[in-house]
Parts: C-alpha cells; sequence; structure tokens
C-alpha cells in the first residue's frame, strides 16, 4: 500500500496557541439568490433515480392500497382518519403508513450563542439561495405565520396546511418575533413538502442545489396506539415473528433509496428523526390488539402477548430509514437550559428510539431538545405550541446545521461543504452524554453543539489542517501530521458517504454488514508509533461501554488519544479491501493540535553557483499582528539542528506579518564556504512576539 501525505511540507511546525478566528456574515431577508447544483452533484443520476423512485411509489399503490385508502369504518377507517398517518402503498402485501414523530432548542445545542448579536460574534442567520433549505412532513406549514416573513414556500402543492408541518418548520427558520419560538435558522428561506412522494422529489431537489433537508417522520413500526377508536395496533410482520417487527434496526430498500440519493448528491444532508418507539409498550401481556392478517388483507384482532419495542431494555428501536448510512439521525433529549458543562447534564427522554442497527451500526448519530420544544401553531397566524418528540430534535438539528452549511460558506470563499464534513465535523465537536467516554447506541456521539461546530469551521479558515477534504485512491494511505502541545488529547474523526448499501433480507435482526467501502482511521505517536484506534462498539452487548478497537460497521469513525503528551502524531486514513469504484471522497477532522502557524514551506537551493536558498512559507496567526519567525537546518535528517543559519534575510526575525508566500533568503555559502552536503532539512518555527 503507497503512502501519500497532504502537504509538501519536510519540517514539522510548532507555534504557539492561538484563538481561534470569528467569521460570520449577516445577509439579511431579502431576495433570496439563485440556488445552483454543488459541484461534484451527479444530476443526471440523480434526475434518473427521481424517475425511478416515483415510478416505485407508483407500484406501492397497488388495488389494496386504494382499497384501503377508501376504507371509512372498522380500524382501517380509525387509521385513515388519524391525523398523524398517512397509508403510502402496500409492501409484501402489508399496508405501510407513515407517521409524524411527535407526542402531543436553541439554548441545549448552542445555535443562540451564534445569532446575531450571540455570545460568539458569528452573527449567523441562515441567509441562503431558495433551494438549499427544505422540510419533508406530513403536510404543508402555514406560510403566513408571522414568524416565516415570506421565506416559507409550499413548493409540491400540498392542499392540507398540518399542524406538525408548522411546528418543526417553525423550530428550522421562525424570524423569533416571539423570542421564545426563536428558529435555529431566523433569516433562512425554507421550502415545504408534504411526504407523499418524499424519496423522488428529494432526488429531483438535490439535482437542483438542495443542501439540507428535515425529516421528522417515519414508516410504522411495532405499537402504535390510535387515541380516537382507544385502539392498539401491532404493525409487525407475523410471517417473520409473532413477538417483535423485523422493521427496527433494518437497512431495507427505504433506507437503500436514500443513501442513493446522499451518495449521488455529496453536498445534501439528509436529518432525520431517530423515532419515538421505545414509548410503545403495546397493550401488555395479553392485551387485545389489532394486527395485518395478509391472509385476510385486512386488521384482525389479537391477544398474542408481543415485545415492547425495543424489547425490555429498549435497544433496537429506530425503524427503517433511521438506518441509513449516509443520513445524521437525531435522538431526543431534555432541555439543558444554559448549556452543556458535563455529561450528567443530558438526560435522556423517555421516547427517543435507540440502536443498534441490525449490522451494528451506530445511531442515533447525535442528540438534541426534543423535549417541550415551543414553535409555530396553527390556530392562527400568531399562535404557538409546545411538543415533544424526535420530531423536535431533529429540525433542532437541522436548522443548526443549515447555519454551518451556509457559514462554511462564508469562509471557504463561496465553496459549499460536503455533507460528510458537516456530518464529521458535528460529531467531532458533539458535547459527551451517557455514563462513559465515547459513543453510545442510545446518545449515539453525544449531544450536538452547533458553538462549538461553528468555532471549529472558523478555525478552519485561518488554519486549514483542522478539517480536510479529501479522497482515498485503491491501494493508498493518506497521512496527516499535527503537532501536539500535550494540553488535551488529539482526536480525530473521519466521516465518508458510502455507496449505497445491498438490502438486508426481510428477516428479524439480520446482521449482514451493508457497509461498501471499509476506510480505517488511526492516530499514531510519532516519538514511539503507539497506536490509537478508534471507537467501537458490540451490537451482541449493546449496553456496554464504548472501546478502541477496529471499526468494520460504520462510515464513520473517531480515534481520540487516551494519554496526554506533547509531539508530533501522524494521523492515518487508510482502507480495506477493494474500495467500489476505485477511490472513495472523505472528510477529516484533526483536533487537540497547536494551530499549525506556519503551513506550505518550500526551499531549493539556486543553481548560479551563489550559493543562496530560497524559502518560501505561509504564514497564519490571529490573534497577533505579527510573531517571529526562526529558520533552523539539519544535515542529519532532523535529528539535531546545530547546522549553522546565520545568514538570513526576509521574512525573518520579530515583528514577522501573517500573510502567504512569505519569503526568507539564506546565504549557504556564507554561512558554510566551500561546503558540499548531500541532503539539508529546514525547520521554520513561528511563536508570539513579546
Amino acid at each position: 500500500m503507497t503512502t501519500r501525505k497532504f502537504r509538501r511540507s519536510l519540517l514539522f511546525l510548532v507555534a504557539l496557541a492561538a484563538a481561534a478566528l470569528l467569521v460570520g456574515a449577516t445577509r439579511g431577508t431579502g431576495a433570496p439568490r439563485t440556488v445552483v447544483p454543488a459541484q461534484g452533484t451527479d444530476v443526471p443520476a440523480l434526475q434518473a433515480q427521481a424517475r425511478a423512485l416515483a415510478a416505485d411509489a407508483a407500484a406501492r399503490r397497488t388495488p389494496l392500497y386504494r382499497e384501503l385508502l377508501a376504507t371509512t369504518g372498522g380500524p382501517q377507517g380509525a387509521l385513515n382518519r388519524d391525523p398523524s398517518l398517512l397509508l403510502v402503498g402496500t409492501d409484501r402485501g402489508r399496508p405501510m403508513f407513515l407517521q409524524t414523530l411527535n407526542l402531543v432548542a436553541g439554548q441545549t445545542v448552542g445555535a443562540d450563542r451564534l445569532w446575531p448579536g450571540g455570545a460568539t460574534g458569528l452573527d449567523l442567520d441562515g441567509a441562503n439561495a431558495a433551494g438549499e433549505f427544505a422540510l419533508w412532513d406530513a403536510g404543508a406549514a402555514m406560510v403566513g405565520h408571522q414568524e416565516f416573513g415570506g421565506r416559507t414556500v409550499v413548493r409540491d402543492g400540498a392542499p392540507s396546511v398540518h399542524y406538525h408541518a408548522t411546528h418543526v418548520a417553525g423550530t428550522l427558520n421562525a424570524a423569533g418575533v416571539d423570542p421564545l419560538a426563536h428558529g435555529m435558522s431566523p433569516a433562512a428561506w425554507l421550502d415545504s413538502y408534504d411526504w407523499t412522494d418524499d424519496e423522488s422529489e428529494m432526488a429531483a431537489a438535490a439535482a437542483q442545489g438542495l443542501l439540507i433537508s428535515n425529516h421528522s417522520y417515519s414508516f410504522v413500526a411495532g405499537w402504535y396506539y390510535n387515541s380516537s377508536q382507544s385502539a392498539w395496533y401491532w404493525y409487525g410482520d407475523v410471517a417473520v415473528s409473532q413477538t417483535e417487527d423485523p422493521g427496527f434496526g433494518i437497512y431495507s430498500s427505504y433506507s437503500q433509496e436514500w443513501d442513493q440519493t446522499a451518495h449521488d448528491a455529496p453536498h445534501y444532508l439528509i436529518v432525520c428523526a431517530a423515532g419515538n418507539d421505545r414509548a410503545n409498550y403495546g397493550p401488555g401481556p395479553g392485551g387485545l390488539h389489532y394486527y395485518w392478517d395478509t391472509g385476510l388483507d385486512d386488521w384482525a384482532q389479537s391477544t398474542t402477548t408481543r415485545e415492547p419495542d425495543g424489547g425490555a431494555d429498549g435497544f433496537d428501536s429506530i425503524p427503517y430509514r433511521g438506518t441509513c448510512k449516509n443520513v445524521l439521525t437525531v435522538g431526543a433529549v431534555l432541555d439543558v437550559p444554559g448549556g452543556w458543562t458535563q455529561p450528567a447534564d443530558v438526560v435522556m427522554s423517555s421516547f427517543s428510539s435507540w440502536g443498534p442497527t441490525d449490522d451494528g451500526r451506530i445511531k442515533p448519530d447525535v442528540v438534541a431538545n426534543g423535549v417541550g420544544l415551543y414553535s409555530c401553531g396553527t390556530a392562527s397566524n400568531t399562535s404557538y405550541a409546545s411538543y415533544n418528540g424526535t420530531s423536535m430534535a431533529s429540525p433542532n438539528a437541522a436548522g443548526s446545521l443549515h447555519l454551518l452549511a451556509q457559514q462554511w460558506r462564508d469562509v471557504h470563499g463561496g465553496q459549499t461543504a460536503r455533507s460528510a464534513t458537516l456530518k464529521a465535523v458535528v460529531i467531532h465537536t458533539a458535547s459527551e452524554a451517557g455514563a462513559a467516554t465515547g459513543p453510545d447506541y442510545a446518545y449515539g456521539w453525544g449531544l450536538l453543539d452547533a458553538e462549538a461546530a461553528a468555532l471549529l469551521i472558523a478555525g478552519d479558515a485561518a488554519f486549514p489542517s483542522r478539517v480536510t477534504e479529501a479522497t482515498l485512491s485503491q491501494g493508498e494511505a493518506d497521512t496527516l501530521v499535527i503537532w501536539s502541545s500535550g494540553a488535551g488529547p488529539v482526536t480525530a474523526t473521519l466521516a465518508w458517504n458510502d455507496p449505497a448499501g445491498p438490502a438486508q433480507p426481510w428477516v428479524l435482526n439480520p446482521t449482514q454488514s451493508v457497509l461498501v467501502n471499509d476506510l480505517d482511521l488511526r492516530v499514531e505517536r510519532v516519538s514511539d508509533a503507539q497506536v490509537t484506534r478508534p471507537w467501537t462498539l458490540d451490537p451482541a452487548t449493546p449496553g456496554a461501554w464504548a472501546v478502541r478497537g477496529d471499526n468494520v460497521r460504520d462510515n464513520v469513525e473517531k480515534a481520540q488519544t487516551a494519554a496526554v503528551q506533547a509531539g508530533a502524531y501522524r494521523i492515518i486514513v487508510r482502507h480495506k479491501g477493494t474500495l467500489s469504484g476505485g477511490s472513495q471522497a472523505y472528510s477529516l477532522v484533526a483536533g487537540g493540535a497547536e494551530p499549525p502557524v506556519v503551513s506550505n514551506v518550500t526551499f531549493a537551493q539556486r543553481n548560479d553557483g551563489s550559493g543562496l536558498v530560497d524559502v518560501s512559507y505561509d504564514l497564519a496567526d490571529p490573534d497577533s499582528p505579527a510573531v517571529s519567525v526562526s529558520v533552523a537546518a539539519s544535515d542529519d535528517g532532523g535529528a539535531t539542528w546545530n547546522l549553522a543559519v546565520n545568514s538570513v534575510t526576509g521574512h525573518v526575525g520579530a515583528g514577522v506579518a501573517a500573510g502567504a508566500a512569505r519569503s526568507v533568503v539564506w546565504d549557504f555559502g556564507a554561512d558554510h564556504p566551500g561546503a558540499v552536503l548531500p541532503a539539508v532539512v529546514i525547520r521554520v518555527t513561528a511563536s508570539d512576539g513579546p
């Protein structure tokens, strides 16, 4: 396996710590810019997928579907009247329903500190081009609500305003007319779609430049209570299991569809709710309920004892699309007023669904506030309501991620972040939650911290080695060298949009891996070659704590050193087996390193016999107008730095201003008359001056 380095620099670069550069923009709420697909979007593939998905949706609307949809009486009629449900088709002779994921905010995830006037000074409001931000939900958002200010538009002609869609939309982009209902991206333009034909509409919108979408709904799985009928329904497949719904944890064709869209649109991030099924215990042992009888093509009553969703311990309760590889799946926790200070601040809700997926991957990815979330209501254009559910946590996260997507563009010259980059950034900066360090199947990687994520993005603008977007080719290993002062652990987070995996068979808890390209992350201490492996979990014992090992399941890997020691570290990305397509794009976040004030060092000796050596480097330092720069040389490969460097001019010594292409001329001939050396290594060091 060959190895290549990210930079051509021939030396380690050391600097004193510097505060992150705070960069942001408030663009106002005027007319939106024109949206265009980001470079790398496979527009023809997405357009073809949109057509294929529309055909698949039409095929699921069978004669049985039309018959059930027209039913007004009995158990099916009660479901048709339920405003939280929609019959969307049949699958394997069974009716498939979508359900909203509410049960009846900004401070918890730190988004309030990013808004104009917030503590960070970033002044982010989410202003964007129309078509970049969307939600799919049970119906249309009430676009006339005072919080939307004309910035929310129904795109698919959905005929009915829905309370759930309006509440979710408010969490995404409410202006804050009522300060308690302030949306995460208060100046954003938002497209509203209903959930009918969501798959094909998502692919079509992604082909046109969609960046972030929210999905606070899922297919019904396991137990469901219909309050108007005061009746329990069990949505499992009795041909597979009499006690457990195989729809929990499975990577089905529905998961495959969303992953394919995300893969073909690598700058589009789908954010979805994990589900509320862990609260569903059914009517109790022997309790009367309805189940689907494929022999009758109808609901039948039963008193068979079936498991609560997630069993006795709550694990394996995420249904269908929440198991996708390339989406951000969000669980719900209680509000954390004032923000996170310690893991114990993050308290799990009673309902949020837990992983693992059937193939053992970590889901949810992160958690956010989903309890008592106050947002827009539909009683009038000035009404509000509070709801609980992962339906509320998901837009809490999606709206914050939209802020980060706009900020990335602001501070990276208009470039659009890959969805894997945003995912890596929020997982890297998530606040620890749960009983032990590392991920778990309840809280995922922890509580979303939008402030920390935004500061990381701002810091990357000044020191680009913090976040790397790269592509790994077959047989290669990429290496990034960083320097740590030893003040804290070195942490690296790797994420990639994996090709859509093979759909698992429709059986109970299939364990076949759906990972296609298996990348590997390692952190190696240079001084003694000590290797830190990424966190991994054991799906066979889902309540066990995370350990460091070889993660062979997830398309996100995070490694964090346990011991703290100053020095150089290598962050290595390689792969197992054969990469599908011959390469894999990935995003890498590095943390725990001192800012590399000096970068992109090059040098060359002139061939005119003068003995002069030209040195060039870039210098960045956001907390001081000028620094001290020194040049050292070694003729033994860096073992010692005793080679005299006295005759230097240019950007060297005290008072050097930050900037690109700083230059130094070293008169090697003056310092070493007549000397001929086979190889010399040059080191440039920058530190804050007095």
